[in-house]
C-alpha cells in the first residue's frame, strides 16, 4: 500500500516528494513488525523509487541475526550509506519489481530556480526580521511567505491486521518543503513515526503510523507514546484525547506556537483473538485524509477529516471486523 502512495505523484512521499533547499529530493520512511518487533528506516535518501522498499529491506536483514563477526545488522540507514548498503547486499536483478528501483533524483534546472528563490526569500525576510526586531519596528506579517493551503502535502502510512491478528506499521515521507539538506523527520526514526506489536497472553496488540510536525513529534517519541498509553486503558476514545492534550501541553514542545499531529491506530483484544480490532484516526491538523478496509469490505472508505473552527483536535474510532 505504502508503495502505491509513493508512486501516486500526489503525495508527499517518493515520486511527489518535496523539494529540500537544494531542489532536491531527500525520503524517510520506516517499517515496523509487530510480530519480530523488529524495524527498519532509512533517512534522506535520494535514489531510490520506492523509500518503503529500502526499508523493508533493512527490517527483513536485521531480522536474520548477527552478521559474519558478531557485527549488528544496521535498522537504520541515511543518505548515500543506503544505496551502498542495497548494491553489497546482492540482491534480485528485478529490483524495479521489488521497488527497489535506483532513481537517480538530479533537480531540473526549474525546480533549482525556485528553490534557490525561496531560499533567497527566507534568508531575505529573516535577515529583515532582525534588522527590524533590533530597531523595534518589525511588521511580522509583512514578512510571512504566503503558502497556497492546496498545495500543502503531507507524509503518507498505513496500518495492517492479518487474519491471525499480527500488525504491522509504515510510514514514508518527502519532509517539510525547503527543508535543509540532511534534515531526517519521524517517518525514519524508531518509536516516533510508526509502531506495531502482536498481542500476547499479557497485553493486546497495536499499531500506529504518524503524521505532522516532524521534529514535535520526534521529541515526543509519539508512536511509541501512543502505545503505551493505548495498552494501559480500556477506552479508545477517551485515550486518543489524553495522548493529543498531552502532546499538545508537553513542556518539551512549549518553543512551537502551534502542535502538529494525527494518527491512524488500531487495537487488537488480546482476548478476542483476531475476529475484529478498534480502529482510530486522531489530529491537531486542520485536516487529514483517511482510508481503510477489511476482508469484509467490498471497496474502502475514504474520509477527509476535518477540524472545526472552535476544535483544538478531531478523534474518531469504530469497530473494524478483520
Amino acid at each position: 500500500m505504502i508503495r502505491i502512495l509513493e508512486d501516486d505523484p500526489v503525495t508527499n512521499a517518493g515520486t511527489g516528494s518535496n523539494l529540500n533547499l537544494d531542489g532536491l529530493v531527500e525520503c524517510d520512511a520506516s517499517l515496523m513488525d509487530g510480530t519480530t518487533l523488529g524495524f527498519g528506516s532509512v533517512g534522506a535518501i535520494s535514489d531510490f523509487k520506492n523509500p518503503i522498499s529500502v526499508a523493508a529491506k533493512i527490517l527483513q536483514e536485521s531480522d536474520q541475526g548477527a552478521l559474519s563477526l558478531g557485527r549488528i545488522p544496521p535498522i537504520m540507514l541515511v543518505g548515500p550509506g543506503a544505496a551502498q548498503w542495497v548494491e553489497t547486499m546482492d540482491f534480485p536483478s528485478s529490483l524495479s519489481h521489488s521497488g527497489l528501483q535506483r532513481v537517480p533524483r538530479q533537480p531540473s534546472a526549474d525546480a533549482l530556480a525556485i528553490a534557490r528563490e525561496l531560499m533567497s526569500e527566507e534568508t531575505g525576510a529573516a535577515r529583515k526580521r532582525d534588522n527590524e526586531e533590533s530597531e523595534g519596528t518589525v511588521d511580522k506579517e509583512s514578512i510571512a511567505l504566503e503558502i497556497d493551503e492546496d498545495q500543502l502535502q503531507d507524509t503518507v502510512g498505513a496500518i495492517c491486521i492479518d487474519s491471525q491478528g499480527r500488525v504491522a506499521a509504515g510510514v514514508s515521507s518527502g519532509g517539510i518543503a525547503m527543508k535543509f539538506p540532511g534534515r531526517v523527520s519521524e517517518a525514519a526514526l524508531f518509536g516516533a513515526g510508526c509502531w506495531a506489536q502482536d498481542a500476547t497472553e499479557d497485553t493486546d496488540g497495536f499499531t500506529c503510523s504518524l503524521t505532522g510536525a516532524g521534529e514535535q513529534i520526534t521529541k515526543t517519541l509519539l508512536a511509541r507514546t501512543c502505545m503505551e498509553t493505548y495498552l494501559s486503558h480500556d477506552d479508545i476514545s477517551e485515550v486518543s484525547h489524553q495522548v493529543l492534550d498531552r502532546f499538545m501541553k508537553s513542556p518539551l514542545l512549549k518553543g512551537y506556537p502551534d502542535k502538529h499531529a494525527g494518527w491512524i491506530g488500531a487495537k487488537v483484544d488480546r482476548e478476542d483473538g483476531c475476529g475484529r480490532a478498534e480502529f482510530v484516526f486522531a489530529h491537531t491538523t486542520q485536516t487529514m485524509g483517511v482510508g481503510f478496509m477489511s476482508v469484509q469490505d467490498t471497496k474502502p472508505t475514504t474520509i477527509m477529516s476535518k477540524k472545526t473552527p472552535e476544535a483544538t483536535k478531531v478523534v474518531s474510532t469504530r469497530m473494524v471486523r478483520l
